[in-house]
């Protein structure tokens, strides 16, 4: 028999994981994937040879002794509950883009250090705008330290014309992307 492809929704997977989540309830060791897919089967084809008897028992799971202690003299730990975002679907993360770097003389590296302070730390990127000319773009420390996201978008307003350089940065300030674009003011279209 052919190995073949199937795609599952988010949706199915959600109650798989009910499903697994139940028997691991049941059972004094973790119920893994394989078992409960058995399981499924099991009442699948249970129930379509004797509908009356559609539930087949629980997949039994060798029991561990119980009141085990750890090396440090504790009982045995409690399995922690898991959200949405630690469901395992197989998937893989998406990969994190390469940092931007530039090369910098002795002089910059210097000013740059001169310039930080404990609230600001200053980056170096190139603006496309003021012809890729590295520029100190100042971040606050907090607003990327603080963030929840782990890439941080930050915009400096800078320039004759002024234009906007957008910056994603990680939380240990290594420049990801930017963009730099130009600035329209609503005060000079919107007059009231």
């Amino acid at each position: 028999m052919a190995n073949k492809t199937i795609s599952i929704p988010l949706e199915i997977w959600v109650k798989m994981k009910d499903i697994k989540d139940d028997l691991n309830q049941k059972s004094d060791s973790p119920v893994h994937w394989r078992e409960t897919w058995k399981y499924l089967l099991e009442t699948f084809e249970n129930g379509l040879k004797n509908p009356q008897k559609a539930t087949p028992p629980p997949p039994k799971v060798p029991k561990s002794p119980k009141n085990l202690k750890t090396i440090s003299g504790s009982t045995k730990l409690k399995k922690p509950k898991l959200d949405m975002s630690e469901i395992d679907l197989s998937i893989p993360p998406p990969p994190m883009k390469k940092a931007i770097k530039i090369k910098l003389n002795s002089n910059q590296l210097e000013e740059l250090t001169k310039k930080e302070t404990t609230e600001t730390k200053y980056i170096l990127i190139e603006c496309q705008i003021c012809g890729n000319t590295p520029i100190m773009m100042p971040v606050p420390k907090d607003l990327v330290l603080t963030a929840s996201e782990p890439v941080v978008d930050v915009s400096y307003i800078h320039g004759d014309p002024e234009h906007v350089l957008v910056a994603q940065l990680d939380h240990d300030f290594q420049v990801r992307r930017r963009r730099a674009s130009w600035v329209v003011y609503e005060k000079d279209y919107h007059k009231i």
